[in-house]
């Protein structure tokens, strides 16, 4: 099978993640900024035209946003503590399956940046894992897929 490179683009808002309270629109009807972090010093070019090109896609539909470009420490750190509205994150697949986007959603993953878990979706995930065909495989994974979908964790 010929692997190919993907790529995903990933603004995770927390108060839906960690199960925070979105920020409260005001009375005037006016919508609160929204604060995209994301780390400065790994893939500088591509992050901050990425950041620029959503941020100008979102004032078009009337969501005003503030970038927030730190070096790599103070991202992990904040990241690692959840101090944070929403980031922005590349994600790079050198390998041809499905489970490279899937795995930080399982609970029991060793690096989450979504912070995501659902028993449901574990057992789904790991169902396709461990399925006796590749058939089996992609459907398991596409049913992964619906639940997130369902339950959108976070935004490609």
């Amino acid at each position: 099978m010929k692997s190919r490179l993907l790529i995903l683009l990933v603004v995770a808002a927390t108060w839906l993640v960690l199960g925070k309270s979105p920020p409260a629109f005001s009375t005037s009807g006016a919508t609160p900024i929204l604060t995209i972090f994301y780390n400065a010093e790994e893939q500088p070019g591509e992050k901050s035209l990425v950041a620029q090109v959503l941020q100008g896609q979102l004032k078009k539909a009337g969501i005003e946003v503030a970038l927030d470009p730190v070096p790599s420490t103070i991202y992990n750190d904040r990241l690692g503590k959840g101090l944070f509205e929403s980031t922005l994150s590349l994600w790079f697949l050198d390998y041809n399956d499905a489970e490279g986007f899937l795995t930080d959603f399982y609970s029991k993953a060793a690096f989450r940046l979504s912070k995501y878990s659902n028993p449901k979706f574990d057992e789904t995930y790991l169902a396709a894992l461990f399925a006796p065909t590749e058939a089996d495989k992609f459907m398991k994974y596409r049913a992964a897929a619906a639940i997130l979908h369902e339950e959108l964790p976070w935004i490609p």
